[in-house]
């Protein structure tokens, strides 16, 4: 699949997650028929009347009486609390002003909004406010019609601007209308009326559906999915908006109070729970559409290895999540990025954070360690493993994709890890911590442009974080001398500083944001320095515990490890002083051994090479014969005397000693591979071994038998139509050689080695356009994964 397309898909998934959460958002909410207002039967806060004065006095300024203060009931049914607000009418008591204090939202709101109302004799109304509503906005209902209801929404009005432009509306319609005079109780009834007419109207067209009839209502199935399709796009932009540092549209930046009183508000509130029955369909939904575009990637297999690894991976951050008490965890499957899990909570300690991102990588490492050291086969050299089994492939997934996790590169778990442990004590670190992540991931999406959608998503975080970090600076400075001590004063701290330049101007979800953020620093910076220590030290421990378990998959055989360790030591140091060395030493070794034992055949063969190495050939030549009569089986030392016969220019002695040497060789593989293969004859991997070493001594027959018994065990693997194939062509029986090839390419249709075999075969056969054109796309191919199982 295109890159590129798949970056599309990205940034479609991405999208399409939030459009149903809005949906559910939508659907889960009941609202009230009739909201009403009730005169105030207790004093209002500080922060109401501050928040109000202004309201009132400008109203009061252009002859409209003060009715007094109110308490509005919300539209959601289940909020607790009411809206803050205030009434008034003017002499006549033909039009009506109320004003609120709004609910916070990731959009712009006014400090107060504003609405002058009239009644009509005919059972039509007439509003003037002060919000600005998207035409978008205005097309999710159906509207009444403009005789019965019309409103003037003039966006961030002054008061006397609406007031002149609800005259002059009042003016018009009085031409052919009745207003009507109302008393305050009056206008209340005729409030609550009009709202509950209207909601049956909605009722009566689908758009509504009743709760409780006359009482409660919620949205209808339809006008849910058009809301979500148009608040999505607006909710985005919203969050990009204050990502990039945008400001409110408001002409009057809101009161202290109001802020730190909002702000506190959403502290207490209780967050809509996630029912099980949407974190299952979410999960579940996901990772169908994960499985759906990973198919053409994977074997069934395969596909079931690498999806069980991830769900293994995000179960462990679920639990270490449920464990320290966090709400609505959830899992999502995001196509070609992986998984994540979801969860809230509000107060979550620095250990709290740092185990839940080590629960996720820690327990796959230690399992996929724990298979390599259970499966390990030091006879198959560098993979440790018999063959290309299910175990393999798990035991790699698991320690790859854990340890890849465990990097300390932002935003994956080692990289958060890294940061909650060196930088949330500097925030500007922490800045420089992430868009240096940023940068690692553009680098990387040069050559992988997938990679630039992880980049993109932490690029979204970076702005947000500097302004915290500025903030967080400034606080710091105020703080040298009078650090506060509990979190309220903390809070007024905060916001007292949000309300200074840059911050006054932005909207209040934004300084919500920031104002969060700080209070997550303030609590990860009083973990003591002993917490620290210890968590950076399990942290270490498990990033190079998992680094040496991965190792030991790839190296399981201890001369590998024992070799590596040699040549590190050999850093620095000239070639020539170590080959003189290190050959003396096994000289010296070889001695040794010989005198406990002069018939060591072995100690024979060290010196001998030793010798070599220092191109004393004539000794090397001498011990070469000596092992060979004490050992005549052993395929090693005629190699090692082949080797020094060419240095001595020797040819047919060298040609005579390789001979032997592959004799030996295929026999002692073929007698493996029979005795493998009778503890367990479904290995396809010893019945290529024994088949290309009967190849290799000329028993054609059982070679063949071979390969056709692997290909009837898995008739779908390419790597054995290509094995089988090579055994053709050596054998000049090109036919069969190109059928075994075309065979490859169609299991396999992106092998670069599937190709070059086939154009070996067109070569041999004369065709060279053919042979030409099959190279040209073995090397476009060369950087794709090569053959693999396409069948378990």
């Amino acid at each position: 699949m295109n890159t590129w397309l798949q970056i599309f898909l990205v940034i479609l998934a991405i999208a399409v997650i939030p459009f149903f959460l809005m949906c559910w958002n939508i659907a889960k909410i009941t609202l009230r028929s009739v909201r009403h207002v009730i005169p105030a039967t207790t004093e209002p806060p500080e922060f109401v009347k501050n928040t109000l004065q202004s309201t009132i006095s400008e109203l009061q300024s252009l002859g409209f009486k003060f009715l007094g203060y109110y308490e509005i009931e919300k539209a959601n049914l289940n909020a607790d609390k009411s809206d803050w607000g205030v009434l008034f009418c003017d002499e006549s008591h033909q039009v009506y002003v109320g004003g609120s204090i709004p609910e916070v939202t990731i959009l712009d709101n006014p400090p107060v909004n504003i609405a002058f109302s009239s009644f009509f004799a005919d059972g039509g109304y007439v509003s003037t406010i002060n919000l600005k509503l998207d035409p978008k906005l205005k097309a999710i209902v159906s509207q009444p019609k403009p005789e019965i209801s019309r409103i003037q929404h003039l966006g961030f009005a002054t008061i006397p601007d609406l007031w002149q432009k609800h005259q002059d509306i009042l003016q018009e319609q009085s031409l052919t209308r009745e207003i009507l005079t109302l008393d305050p109780e009056a206008y209340q009834e005729t409030i609550e009326r009009n709202a509950a007419i209207e909601v049956s109207r909605l009722v009566s067209t689908k758009e509504m559906v009743w709760v409780e009839p006359d009482k409660s209502y919620r949205y209808g199935w339809l006008l849910i999915l058009r809301s979500a399709l148009i608040y999505t796009p607006m909710v985005w932009s919203a969050i990009f908006a204050n990502f990039a540092g945008g400001t409110s549209k408001l002409n009057q930046v809101p009161s202290l109070e109001l802020e730190i009183s909002q702000f506190q508000a959403q502290l207490e509130q209780k967050p809509a729970k996630l029912s099980p029955k949407l974190q299952r369909a979410l999960a579940l939904g996901t990772l169908a559409i994960f499985m759906v575009v990973y198919a053409a990637w994977f074997s069934w297999q395969g596909m079931l290895i690498f999806v069980g690894v991830l769900l293994f991976h995000e179960g462990g951050h679920v639990l270490a999540m449920k464990w320290f008490g966090y709400r609505d965890v959830t899992m999502l499957f995001i196509p070609f990025l992986g998984a994540l899990a979801t969860a809230r909570k509000d107060n979550a300690s620095l250990t709290e954070k740092v185990w839940i991102s080590l629960a996720g990588p820690l327990p796959g490492l230690i399992i996929g360690t724990g298979l390599a050291i259970a499966f390990f086969n030091v006879d198959h050299g560098i993979s440790g493993f018999a063959n290309d089994s299910w175990i393999h492939t798990l035991t790699f997934t698991l320690i790859g994709l854990n340890l890849f996790n465990l990097l300390p590169v932002y935003p994956l778990d080692g990289g958060q890890v890294a940061d909650l442990l060196l930088f949330s004590s500097n925030p500007y670190l922490s800045v420089l911590y992430k868009s240096l992540g940023v940068g690692l991931f553009i680098l990387i999406g040069l050559k992988q442009p997938l990679f630039l959608a992880f980049a993109f998503l932490i690029a979204l975080s970076v702005p947000h974080s500097f302004r915290v970090a500025r903030l967080q600076k400034r606080l710091q400075e105020n703080f040298q001398n009078n650090p506060p001590t509990e979190r309220p004063e903390l809070i007024r701290h905060i916001f007292e500083n949000l309300q200074q330049p840059p911050y006054n101007r932005f909207a209040f979800a934004q300084k919500s944001l920031i104002a969060k953020g700080i209070l997550d620093i303030q609590r990860e910076k009083s973990a003591h320095w002993y917490t620290r220590l210890g968590l950076s030290a399990i942290y270490i421990i498990s990033l190079i515990g998992g680094a040496i378990g991965g190792l030991y998959a790839i190296f399981p055989n201890p001369q590998a490890w024992a070799g590596m360790a040699k040549y590190l030591s050999y850093i620095g140091k000239d070639a020539k002083v170590i080959v003189q060395q290190e050959s003396q030493s096994r000289i010296e070794e070889a001695n040794r051994k010989l005198q406990a034992n002069p018939k060591d055949a072995k100690a024979y063969q060290d010196r001998s090479s030793a010798y070599l190495m220092l191109k004393n050939l004539p000794q090397a030549l001498a011990d070469a014969n000596q092992a060979i009569k004490l050992d005549p089986k052993s395929e090693h030392s005629y190699a090692l005397r082949g080797q020094i016969r060419r240095m001595l220019k020797d040819t047919k002695g060298e040609e005579a000693d390789y001979k032997i040497f592959q004799t030996l060789y295929a026999q002692k593989q073929i007698d493996l591979a029979s005795s493998k293969l009778q503890t367990n004859p479904q290995d396809i991997s010893y019945y290529l071994i024994r088949g290309h070493a009967y190849a290799q001594i000329g028993n054609s027959t059982k070679a063949l038998a071979d390969f056709n018994q692997a290909l009837k065990l898995k008739p779908q693997n390419a790597a054995i139509f290509l094995s089988r194939g090579q055994f053709y062509l050596d054998n000049k029986n090109y036919s069969q050689a190109l059928a075994d090839s075309n065979q490859a390419i169609k299991l396999q249709p992106k092998s670069s080695e599937a190709y070059y075999f086939r154009s070996e075969v067109y070569k041999q056969l004369g065709d060279m356009l053919k042979a030409d054109a099959d190279a040209k796309k073995a090397e476009s191919f060369y950087s794709d994964k090569d053959v693999e199982d396409t069948e378990p």
